[in-house]
């Protein structure tokens, strides 16, 4: 240990040490073994910082000119002291930091600072899993794509206060050939911990089961969109897979068709206006009419649209409603194509209508009084529709006439279509926010799909959800506002497992082949297994993911969105 490491471990040691006997750490976990390290409590102070900086220089000055970044918060502090400490060195390095996330106000940035075109260095206080450090690389790797004027940017190495796992653990980097270096990991910080907490004992974690979750996907195309809208973070329009093709809608008004296996565009259909910078944020339908395919969405210009399939030429529209957040579902067997609508009308908001796909007529309407921004779902069994709306109730109709059949009242606007279960006769369902009497609690409900009748209820989340749920055997599978997965039994509401991720969930599940696949907000693609929660593969892409992912079971591919107007095509190297 030289002089250095010694003064990082004595500070960390006397200050940053945190156990769960001590302070609360979880909410559920008051193990005294149970410990955390935070180092912000040193390294905001002015002697720290100019120590770090110091070690920085002694470490690099040899692959100096370089710049160097971190991810906020906790690196801000640190490049702030390296760029400082180099003005005094005459050694000027140009600094920057990357968000978690693209800014929701101001300028929308997802990197703060001017990135240089020279190799980069990146800093953090703490290297444990690598995924804060994979984020930052993921980042700056598209920007170098996306940017030709930074044809020379690169990543040189990672630099950590404390790294708390050996480095046979982290071959995402060495793969790359980015160097790993750190003042201490927790071999060095073990002795001096145990004299504050002789309850701990430290070590570098070695296990193979601790391993970085491995990226089971390459990427077959990319393709981006003009005027992405950042400014809505929530659900847009969902990709549809059919017929070697796939059909979204995107923010700058245009309804697109990608060949699926190129991502070259087929036909492009312009919605010309909407409302508030909303275009199409509803998800495609396929429906079927005397032979041929076509497929249909709505505008927040207010119209619903029916485009053939193959060539992109319009159908019909239906132009009564003045706007369409809603995505519509069709029954082949009645003809008809169901969509909530929203309305500039008071007390008469919201509603649902049918069409006959066939003339694009009104067959029926149904009414609320809040707006239906909320999804129908239909089943031919039952022969209902299911549409939740801003009322807070879930709207069950004859999906011939229109006629209620039952409405069930929850707390909550219900935001997405809700999930029927032909099978067992019920409906699973829930609403965006949560109780403020109850800690911000909220609730998923399976209902009886004849009467409405609650046969369970899950209420181990917060926030509510913004997504449809998903039945996988016996068990319900949610993604919450919580930043968690959620799984419970369908019969009983009982909760079988739970992972936390590391942002809100606004993207519905999918289950292809017994994996699960969900995408989340810190742009991470999650393969699980469904029984037991386990992560089975994770994917990183550096916006946003709040729609679901789309899948073309002959080619073995996913297609990924994200808020940011983009699809990703990937692919299981195992299939390759």
């Amino acid at each position: 240990m030289n002089k250095t490491q010694t003064f990082f471990a004595e500070k960390i040691a006397n200050a940053c040490i945190t156990t769960a006997d001590k302070q609360q750490i979880d909410l559920d976990n008051e193990n005294p073994k149970h410990w955390l390290i935070d180092l912000r409590k040193a390294t905001l102070s002015p002697e720290v910082l100019d120590c770090y900086a110091t070690d920085f220089f002694e470490r690099y000055a040899d692959q100096y000119p370089f710049q160097v970044a971190g991810l906020e918060t906790a690196a801000i502090s640190l490049v702030a002291a390296i760029v400082m400490k180099s003005k005094m060195l005459n050694m000027p390095v140009n600094g920057f930091y990357i968000r978690k996330s693209r800014s929701k106000r101001g300028l929308l940035s997802m990197v703060e600072g001017e990135v240089q075109n020279k190799k980069v260095i990146l800093v953090d206080d703490i290297m444990n899993s690598g995924n804060s450090f994979i984020r930052q690389i993921e980042v700056l790797e598209k920007l170098r794509v996306e940017t030709p004027s930074l044809d020379n940017l690169s990543i040189a190495s990672v630099f950590s206060i404390v790294r708390f796992r050996d480095h046979t653990h982290y071959s995402y980097f060495t793969d790359k050939n980015i160097d790993i270096n750190s003042i201490l990991d927790l071999n060095d910080l073990n002795p001096y911990i145990k004299e504050s907490a002789p309850q701990l004992d430290l070590h570098n974690i070695k296990n193979i089961t601790t391993r970085l979750t491995p990226n089971n996907f390459t990427t077959a195309w990319h393709w981006k969109g003009s005027k992405p809208n950042y400014f809505y973070v929530i659900p847009k329009s969902s990709p549809l897979y059919f017929n070697k093709s796939l059909y979204f809608g995107t923010d700058s008004g245009h309804f697109t068709c990608l060949d699926s296996l190129t991502g070259k565009e087929k036909w492009s259909h312009l919605v010309p206006f909407g409302s508030k910078k909303k275009l199409i944020f509803s998800s495609p339908c396929l429906v079927h009419d005397r032979g041929e395919s076509f497929i249909c969405f709505g505008a927040y210009d207010g119209n619903l649209y029916l485009l053939n399939a193959e060539t992109g030429k319009r159908k019909w529209i239906f132009m009564e409603a003045d706007w369409i957040g809603s995505s519509p579902c069709f029954s082949e067997k009645l003809g008809l194509v169901f969509s909530g609508m929203e309305y500039g009308l008071f007390k008469k908001q919201g509603g649902v209508t049918a069409i006959d796909v066939h003339t694009g007529k009104k067959r029926w309407e149904y009414r609320s009084e809040y707006l239906t921004h909320g999804s129908p779902a239909y089943s031919q069994k039952y022969n209902i529709i299911a549409c939740g709306s801003n009322d807070k109730y879930l709207h069950v109709l004859n999906a011939k006439t229109g006629e209620l059949l039952w409405k069930h009242e929850t707390i909550l606007e219900i935001k997405y279509a809700p999930c029927i279960d032909e099978e067992t006769g019920c409906i699973i369902f829930g609403g965006i926010g949560g109780n403020e009497q109850n800690d911000g609690r909220s609730t998923v409900y399976v209902c009886d799909i004849k009467t409405g009748h609650i046969r369970a209820q899950y209420n181990d989340l917060y926030f509510g959800i913004y997504s449809t749920p998903m039945l996988y055997k016996n068990l319900v599978i949610v993604t919450g506002l919580d930043k968690c997965i959620h799984a419970f039994h369908r019969d009983t509401g009982e909760a079988a497992w739970k992972y936390e991720t590391p942002a809100r969930i606004f993207a519905s599940p999918i289950i292809i082949d017994d994996r699960l696949y969900i995408g989340q907000n810190s742009g991470h693609f999650y393969e699980i297994n469904p029984e037991t929660g386990q992560v089975t593969s994770l994917s990183h892409f550096t916006e946003r993911i709040t729609n679901k992912a789309a899948y073309d079971p002959e080619t073995n591919t996913f297609f990924v969105p994200t808020f940011a107007n983009e699809i990703y095509a990937i692919k299981d190297s195992m299939y390759e």
